[in-house]
């Protein structure tokens, strides 16, 4: 029978917590401070005693005089200039920082208000800790979500402020720290009376993070890990709670903690027998993409014991953070768990680098490892949400190896599913704002380290300078890297004593500064750079160009000046030094912190730099169609176009923009070439280039359509507009006013959009461009569409169309040909429109265009659709969902779940019809298609009132009017006015 548990914690603040995401300001307090308002984190920009004041009314809950708040923040200065500062500090919290809304004040009074669009971590852990049924108990399930909210003590890291604020703080980190612990032993219990210790270990190991000199938590501990047949680690943990008692404490364990240990040794705690789940098959088919592991590794049982069970079980936390220091060996402890676990997870695993690779190139990686083509995928955002798609069915562990920026990778991770996260990350910030657990790695054990520095240096050769080989470990903290890079050091020089090598690391480590946190691991490097032969150190400098990207033989080749295969053997060279590591497909990489001491040895303005540039824009104009090559460099092509424009290398920079900007657009990198485009603007500027000038915002303009930012494609297209007509550029002119008009159709500003395809036909008929007119055919065809003018549609079709057939142009004739299918539908030839589907999708065939072939199967759903033919519509519409889920086309997607919505309706089948536009709607509503929103929401009215439903019916056709509203629709906004007549 299950057990309900009874909580010891605080009562709660609130009976209903607020969601963050609903919240306008949300602060976090566990494990540090941070403040969002909208969306922006303003921690830093608040006055330090703003912080606490804000902090301080929101928890205490209670109005409050000004005089109390002057003397808690200001004590020691007079009464009548403490209220003056307070009165500043309110002043500058509302209007220069926008609190308005969230603190309320009159001439006596100050308190919380808002507190609705208040989102905080302490009240959510209070109340999920706190809350209480009819019966005064609650259940495990609510303590968990609490718990998880505790990462750490309440503001850590804020700075006292010498005043009453800091008694209170402390007061509230006593008792935030106790309600944890108390959450945390009472999970622990319950898991133990259901026999289930395994799941109660990871809030085992919890515990004596928060309280790592309290004894009973490490018996809770080694109780659980006993329990689960883990007598090893449970032992670990003993002589780990041994040695913190004593070098802490100077006691001695309990007489409790010291009969647990023995009677686990002689194994008489009852072990909990669980059936294991059968280990998956290995599938060859399976994604793996961690690298290989290489190199020793030693040690670590207690971290790499709590993650297995942390990410091997079903029900542990989605998403862990491994921090520390650099070079502590997180990504080894990542590295061992990916290979070790990945039979627990039936969708492989991902890997990616978030410090060089960007988040683009993350996304075609791991979609590419699951067989999806996102790069017919134009839209960046689209691009995000085709992959969180895939990660939603999917069972994998995905992790994201040295974030520095919780920002950059947000947007890659799954939102639902049973994907687990981890990551690892400098900062214990990146952890918090990646909502993960942070699981602190530190240095070795003493024992550890040394069995590390074991591998390099043989036991004879320890046993007889064995006060040397600790003194080594000593003076290098037991830091992995630090070890690795002398035991190679050492490695090299079997003749060396050991003592002298003491001798060389103590004179290293004195030249550094103190306060650098990785100065161990400098020391053991300085001794190795200090030996190295000085053409290894030119080659060990000349790695300072890459600065941590990953790069090929052939480059460094260039950048060394030596032919490639002297390359490979000087990199080859490095890597047994362990100064490089060689990563797939033959390439290699630095670790980050050697990376940045490869960096600071090379000058700034080194004629290496100039090398690799030359190197990457001869590579960028060999391969520019072969984007197979072109993909593992567009980190290199972003650093060279960066160099080169600080290196005032402006015919470079326009150089390398151009021949990257049609890969770039191929791809739907857009990003990139917009980031570009910024440097290529200025060097074209400063080589008082005009026509380089107005191409560039043509295409900058162009990037920025394709990703919907429609403000800044405006003003880039507009800029270049004006150029083109400096220079009477009729080219140019026509281009420009061609992008302005599918602007203006994606505003629904038709009328704009045709001033602009006249003018851009103009040109291109006086220039005898018969395929860009039939383009501009084709959009004016469209237009009409969108109008309602369908005889005037078909007409502008078939001009395009002959034209299209004329030029050979295939994929414009598919086009053109898919637009007919709507046109002769909405005229009523339904046969027309049947016979348009057919050949469209046959010609997508021929010239096997995945996205096409999709698009196809939709116009035949349409078209079968108007036929009445509810089983073959729905069979073709399921035909092209396939297709266009493979190739990550979302906003397709959603069209074709809206037309399903459109043949479910059809045949009176409200209900499917209702679930497959709540799908469609999601879709839009990300891609922010308002004009599909408002259709999409539209139909769904028409089924609630076809369910009897009238007021939700009623409600769906205002939500609708309101938008077509905004979008200025005529037809359809009087459309749903003829609707809600009948809801009066």
């Amino acid at each position: 029978m299950k057990r309900i548990i009874k909580c010891r914690a605080n009562c709660c603040y609130y009976s209903k917590p607020i969601f963050m995401n609903e919240a306008n300001l949300q602060i976090r307090l566990l494990g540090g401070h941070a403040i969002q308002h909208d969306g922006k984190n303003i921690t830093l920009d608040l006055p330090h005693k703003g912080r606490a004041l804000l902090v301080y009314l929101l928890l205490t809950k209670r109005v409050h005089t000004r005089k109390q708040i002057a003397k808690l923040l200001w004590p020691h200065v007079d009464p009548d200039k403490a209220l003056r500062s307070l009165r500043v500090l309110l002043n500058a919290l509302r209007n220069k920082h926008h609190l308005t809304p969230f603190i309320k004040t009159d001439r006596v009074d100050i308190e919380i208000d808002g507190i609705n669009e208040i989102w905080c971590d302490v009240l959510d852990f209070r109340t999920y800790t706190g809350t209480k049924s009819n019966n005064d108990d609650f259940d495990r399930n609510t303590l968990q979500k609490g718990i998880d909210f505790y990462l750490g003590k309440f503001m850590l890291g804020f700075d006292a402020t010498d005043t009453p604020f800091d008694d209170w703080l402390f007061q509230q980190q006593i008792a935030l720290e106790e309600t944890a612990v108390h959450g945390l032993v009472d999970l622990i219990e319950q898991f133990d009376v259901e026999n289930n210790p395994r799941a109660a270990i990871e809030y085992a190991y919890r515990l004596v993070e928060i309280d790592p000199w309290r004894e009973a938590s490490y018996r809770r501990l080694m109780w659980v890990l006993a329990r689960s047949d883990r007598a090893d680690a449970a032992l670990f943990a003993y002589e780990n709670c041994c040695q913190i008692l004593h070098q802490e404490l100077a006691v001695l364990p309990e007489q409790e903690t010291v009969l647990l240990a023995e009677q686990i040794r002689q194994e008489k705690i009852a072990v909990v027998q669980v059936e294991p789940s059968p280990p998956l098959p290995v599938n060859s088919d399976v994604p793996f993409l961690a690298p290989a592991v290489r190199g020793p590794f030693v040690g670590r049982e207690q971290v790499m014991d709590r993650l297995e069970t942390v990410l091997s079980e079903k029900d542990g936390r989605s998403r862990t953070c491994l921090t520390g220091m650099g070079g502590i060996g997180k990504t080894m402890i990542a590295l061992q768990l990916a290979h070790k676990l990945k039979i627990h997870f039936p969708d492989g695993v991902l890997w990616a680098d978030a410090a060089q690779q960007e988040p683009l190139t993350i996304v075609d990686r791991w979609a590419t490892a699951y067989g999806y083509d996102l790069h017919h995928v134009k839209n960046e955002r689209e691009r995000l949400i085709a992959l969180r798609s895939i990660f939603a069915e999917k069972q994998a562990l995905i992790v994201v190896d040295d974030v520095s920026s919780a920002a950059a990778v947000r947007p890659l991770l799954p939102e639902d599913g049973q994907c687990k996260l981890l990551f690892t990350s400098r900062s214990e910030d990146v952890a918090r704002l990646l909502d993960a657990q942070s699981v602190r790695v530190d240095g070795l054990s003493e024992a550890n380290g040394r069995s590390l520095l074991s591998h390099f240096v043989p036991s004879k050769r320890a046993s007889q300078e064995p006060q040397a080989f600790a003194d080594i470990c000593d003076l290098l903290h037991h830091l992995p890297l630090a070890i690795v890079i002398a035991g190679n050091y050492l490695l090299e020089r079997q003749h060396m004593r050991l003592s002298d090598f003491v001798g060389q690391l103590e004179t290293a480590t004195q030249k550094l500064d103190i306060k650098n946190a990785n100065r161990q691991v400098r020391a053991s490097f300085n001794v190795s750079w200090e030996s190295l032969h000085p053409e290894e150190k030119e080659w060990f400098r000349l790695l300072g160009v890459f600065n941590g990207r990953h790069f090929s033989t052939e480059a460094f080749a260039a950048v060394a000046e030596l032919d490639v295969f002297a390359a490979e053997a000087q990199l080859q060279n490095l890597v047994q030094l362990s100064l490089l590591n060689r990563v797939e497909n033959g390439r290699f990489r630095q670790h980050p912190l050697l990376a940045e001491f490869s960096n600071e040895k090379l000058p700034v303005k080194d004629a290496s730099y100039m090398r690799m540039i030359n190197h990457y824009c001869q590579f960028a104009i060999e391969q520019q169609s072969n984007y197979k090559r072109l993909q593992p460099e567009w980190e290199n092509f972003n650093a060279s176009i960066n160099i080169a424009f600080h290196q005032h290398q402006w015919s470079i920079v326009l150089q390398l923009s151009r021949v990257l900007q049609p890969a770039w657009f191929a791809r739907g990198r857009y990003t990139d070439a917009r980031h570009a485009f910024v440097d290529a603007s200025k060097a074209a500027m400063y080589l008082e280039d005009g026509t380089a000038v107005a191409e560039i915002y043509f295409n900058w303009g162009q990037a920025c359509l394709e990703q919907s930012d429609y403000q800044k494609a405006k003003e880039q297209l507009t800029s270049s507009l004006e150029l083109y007509r400096e220079e009477d550029n009729q080219i140019g002119l026509g281009n420009v006013n061609y992008e302005l008009s599918r602007l203006a159709i994606n505003n629904d500003k038709y009328d704009e959009a045709e001033n602009f395809l006249a003018i851009s036909r103009n040109v291109r008929e006086k220039i005898n461009d018969v395929n860009g007119v039939a383009v501009i055919l084709y959009q004016q065809a469209r237009i009409y569409y969108r109008q309602g003018q369908y005889n005037k549609a078909e007409d502008f079709c078939n001009n395009a169309l002959l034209v299209h057939e004329q030029n050979q142009n295939s994929l414009g004739k598919v086009h053109t040909l898919r637009l007919l299918v709507n046109v002769m539908a909405r005229l009523g030839d339904y046969k027309a429109s049947r016979r348009f589907a057919e050949e469209a999708l046959m010609l997508a065939k021929v010239i096997d265009d995945r996205g096409e072939i999709g698009m196809a199967y939709y116009g035949l759903a349409i078209a079968c659709r108007y036929h009445n033919e509810i089983d073959q519509a729905l069979e073709y519409a399921d035909r092209g969902l396939e297709i266009l889920k493979l190739i990550g086309d979302v906003h397709s997607q959603a069209l074709i779940l809206y037309q399903k919505c459109l043949i479910y309706k059809l045949a009176n089948e409200f209900d499917l019809a209702l679930a497959v536009a709540n799908e469609a709607l999601l879709h839009f509503q990300r891609l922010k298609d308002q004009f599909s929103e408002a259709i999409t929401i539209g139909h769904m009215g028409d089924c609630f009132s076809a369910l009897g439903q009238q007021t939700i019916g009623c409600e769906k056709w205002n939500a609708a009017l309101r938008i077509a509203e905004t979008l200025q629709n005529k037809q359809f906004t009087q459309a749903l006015k003829n609707r809600l007549a009948d809801c009066a």
